[in-house]
């Protein structure tokens, strides 16, 4: 069974506890930021005041050794002007380790599974970061799949 993460309610700055402020994660100095806020009916094209991405990271662990560093996936939400928001999909290493795994994939998948997009780190390219970026509606779903050789972590959304 795959989790889902409900991401509308992160425009009400409700987190699962996995779901962590990237400074918390990549030891950023605190800041303050003013959360957006949508017209939670879309009744109208009111317009939004902010459109301030809200961001959260997961750390993935890919060897119970440790023989290989923590990765974060990291997921942006973007209010816009309409009913429609930008959605970042990001991979990134953590700590000293400058570059991901080789072969690291990233995996959207639509609503019935099927592979919409991949993305790999390239072997010995030294590949810092993995990114994704799309658009999708309010009710929209969509499953975020990471993986490296054998082991895989999948997590759906919905908005």
């Amino acid at each position: 069974m795959t989790k889902m993460t409900q991401l509308r309610t992160w425009l009400k700055g409700e987190f699962k506890i996995y779901w962590q402020a990237l400074e918390e994660l990549f030891n950023f100095p605190q800041t303050t930021v003013n959360p957006a806020f949508i017209d939670p009916d879309f009744s109208t094209s009111k317009a939004v005041e902010m459109f301030q991405p809200i961001k959260r990271g997961q750390l993935l662990e890919f060897s119970s050794e440790r023989q290989l560093e923590p990765i974060v996936l990291v997921i942006g939400l973007t209010p816009t002007d309409s009913p429609k928001f930008n959605i970042s999909v990001e991979v990134c290493p953590v700590s000293d380790q400058d570059n991901l795994p080789d072969n690291l994939k990233l995996i959207l998948l639509d609503e019935m599974g099927e592979v919409m997009t991949e993305v790999e780190a390239e072997p010995k390219q030294k590949t810092e970061i993995i990114e994704l970026f799309f658009t999708k509606g309010l009710g929209d779903s969509f499953t975020v799949k990471v993986v490296l050789n054998e082991v895989s972590f999948t997590e759906g959304f919905e908005i």
